[in-house]
């Protein structure tokens, strides 16, 4: 089918929304629309589809997700969102869905589906990461519990193992495993991983280094270095505002029938950016938390530095000491 030739695949909140921004200005790449139209693990029948699992809607008991038609199922659907004239006369074509990098089966329905395709691996420090995603669900009325800690004992009891892949915190920073699948099912030159604070901290150089790994002419990153910032709302009517924009129910739904999906994320994305200008980061977690973390990421951690080839050392499982992860 007609399909993207590269992939940004994850981790969640470890700036993917920024490159994908990023890589949408360069001539010749062509990014879909939606950013993450999640095919790879929707458009298939196993016990990890989006059909068989649950997830929190606006703070509500964990849902089955059959209910919620989110994404792209079809292989019709989704070759469709490359299919333009615009798509064709680029160079690359490219999607960025977060579950594909913690998914059991996407590595290898990508490898089958898409063979050859270039595939960006962006992690982060994965205690920081936990934190930080579970902070994004909440603020965004998505998430069931009131602090991480309760969200963290949920998952390390089991209750989450049927869960959507980007609500269990823990399960999805274990890069070590996750990367493995990767590389087993492509070659390791078509895989490129990114630490996402060079992003943040070097995002001429990290831009540098993704065009080179596409083949394609270097370009300068323009301002979209902290999209997807997760912040919090201390004025109750600005947090259900904001609310509205990301929380499933009624009034998307009937916004998606009348207003086109470009248009949707334009007025989505400005709004949000200007609510979250009086919105505060969240408080740095415990350190209790972050040591037991630090713990249970630690053997993971170091198989992912054996095998990356990427210096993770200053990474909270790996370095002595720890520090509190910042919440962002």
């Amino acid at each position: 089918m007609t399909g993207p030739t590269f992939f940004i695949a994850g981790a969640q909140k470890a700036g993917t929304t920024s490159l994908y921004a990023m890589l949408r200005e360069h001539p010749d790449v062509f990014m879909c629309t939606p950013k993450e139209p999640g095919y790879f693990i929707r458009g298939f029948g196993d016990p990890e589809s989006w059909q068989s699992l649950k997830r929190p809607f606006g703070g509500n008991p964990s849902t089955w997700l059959p209910e919620f038609r989110q994404g792209v199922f079809e292989a019709e659907e989704y070759a469709a969102l490359f299919a333009s004239e615009a798509a064709q006369r680029a160079r690359h074509r490219g999607e960025a869905s977060t579950p594909y990098l913690p998914s059991r089966y996407a590595a290898r329905r990508i490898a089958e589906t898409c063979p050859g395709a270039r595939i960006n691996l962006m992690l982060r420090d994965p205690v920081e990461r936990a934190y930080s995603a579970w902070g994004y669900n909440s603020v965004r009325g998505n998430e069931n519990t009131t602090t991480f800690e309760a969200a963290m004992e949920q998952e390390l009891s089991g209750d989450r193992d049927d869960w959507d892949l980007s609500w269990r915190y823990l399960y999805a920073g274990l890069y070590g495993q996750h990367v493995s699948r990767f590389f087993e099912h492509s070659d390791r030159s078509d895989i490129h991983i990114l630490r996402s604070d060079a992003l943040r901290h070097d995002a001429d150089r990290t831009i540098e280094r993704v065009c080179n790994f596409l083949e394609i002419p270097v370009i300068a990153p323009t301002g979209h270095r902290d999209e997807n910032v997760t912040v919090r709302h201390d004025n109750p009517l600005l947090a259900r505002a904001r609310a509205a924009f990301t929380t499933p129910g009624g009034l998307k739904t009937a916004v998606k029938l009348v207003v086109p999906g470009p248009i949707r994320a334009k007025i989505k994305r400005g709004t949000i950016k200007a609510l979250d200008q009086f919105g505060r980061r969240p408080p740095d977690l415990d350190p209790r938390t972050v040591e037991r973390l630090a713990e249970y990421y630690a053997d993971d951690t170091r198989h992912l530095q054996q095998i990356a080839g990427i210096d993770i050392s200053d990474w909270t499982p790996l370095k002595t000491g720890g520090r509190t992860a910042a919440g962002e």
